[in-house]
Parts: C-alpha cells; sequence; structure tokens
C-alpha cells in the first residue's frame, strides 16, 4: 500500500487580521470588476450548528462584492468526498487502529492501569 503526500508552501498567501483588507482588496481588484469574496454561511448538517460568517475590520467595504450562496456548499461537498488515495489512507488508518485495539484487548486483565493499557496501545502503532 502506497500512500502518496502533496506538499504545498502556502506561507505566501497567509495573511495576518491587520493586512486582511488590504489582501482582499488586491486580490478583487486584480480580478475585474465581476469578482466576488465568497464568505461562508449555512447550518452544519451534523451539529446543526451555525457557520460563522467571517468578520474582520473594514469587511463593509466588500459589501457589494460578497457572495455567501456557494462556499458553504461547495466546503461541505469536498468535505465528504474523497479522492482514491484518501480512501486508501482512512482504510490503512482503520487497519492499523484496529490492531493497535486488538492487542489492546488481549493484555486487559483485573488490576490494569488505564495508562498501562494506553501504553500497550501506543506500542502497537
Amino acid at each position: 500500500m502506497i500512500i502518496d503526500y502533496l506538499l504545498i508552501d502556502f506561507s505566501s498567501l497567509v495573511q495576518y487580521i491587520d493586512t486582511i483588507a488590504e489582501f482582499i482588496r488586491r486580490e478583487l481588484e486584480a480580478e475585474g470588476e465581476n469578482a466576488k469574496l465568497h464568505l461562508m454561511e449555512g447550518k452544519n448538517s451534523d451539529s446543526k450548528k451555525d457557520c460563522n460568517t467571517a468578520k474582520f475590520e473594514g469587511i463593509e467595504e466588500f459589501e457589494s462584492k460578497v457572495e455567501k450562496r456557494f462556499l458553504f456548499h461547495a466546503v461541505s461537498t469536498a468535505r465528504v468526498t474523497k479522492s482514491p488515495n484518501e480512501i486508501e489512507a482512512m482504510r490503512y488508518s482503520a487497519y492499523v487502529a484496529s490492531n493497535a485495539h486488538v492487542e489492546v484487548m488481549r493484555t486487559v486483565a483485573a488490576g490494569n492501569m488505564d495508562h498501562s493499557l494506553a501504553s500497550n496501545f501506543n506500542r502497537s502503532l
């Protein structure tokens, strides 16, 4: 079983709260007059909690560019859609964890302390 990892350097995209408005302004200007600032808004189908929409100083400036209808659905769909490599990684993780649990169950005896069982679990990984 081979798992490939793609490493991406996002450091050039990191923006701090005091520079985010300027960053968004530049990006929207570069995209042209029809550019949109997509913000998440929606209700989590599992927890039933509302997603908190981004807030930062200066966001009012972009009010006419804000689009809230599509991003939540796109991100929710992406979270539950798995690539073949992700499925393989999940299966491998489940296999390893399952074997570790079985090993712990083999060592359980009256009087065992939790930390001893946790140690056996970690050693089995």
